[in-house]
């Protein structure tokens, strides 16, 4: 079954994608296409925060290393079929998952403001964090999902 795999693959493509805009965003001077109102911030005032960095380094960056770590992991997931790697591949997802939910709760309860491609990633996020329990939870049966 390719739809499986194909989406899997998609999403990370989608994620890849939105967090390279995310990035370009926190180092322009353009507010994008994303600002909710003219009084609001948007993106702006999330990708512009204090939060938006660690260690000098935009959030959106590390989430671009990360979904590319994602994308190697599930492509040798998909070539070698090894538990080892979906229990990496879990472990990654597990993390991501909860920096996520983090900086979500940070737009909503400590900036007062969101950011749709932020929220995007976050759907995303769980999307693949629900799949990658799916696939673990049933590895047997759906083993050939992956072919």
């Amino acid at each position: 079954m390719k739809t499986f795999k194909t989406f899997f693959f998609l999403l990370i493509i989608l994620w890849i994608i939105i967090s390279s805009y995310l990035t370009f965003l926190h180092y322009s001077e353009t507010t994008g296409f994303c600002n909710i109102s003219e009084n609001s911030g948007g993106c702006n005032s999330v990708l512009k925060s204090e939060y938006s960095e660690f260690l000098g380094i935009p959030i959106a960056v590390f989430g671009i290393i990360f979904y590319i770590t994602t994308l190697i992991t599930f492509s040798i997931l998909v070539i070698k079929k090894q538990k080892i790697v979906l229990n990496l591949l879990l472990i990654l997802q597990t993390i991501w998952l909860a920096f996520s939910m983090f900086f979500t709760y940070l737009q909503f309860f400590v900036i007062k403001t969101f950011c749709p491609y932020c929220l995007t990633s976050a759907i995303i996020v769980t999307i693949l964090f629900i799949l990658t329990i799916f696939l673990k939870k049933n590895w047997k049966k759906y083993l050939f999902m992956l072919k």
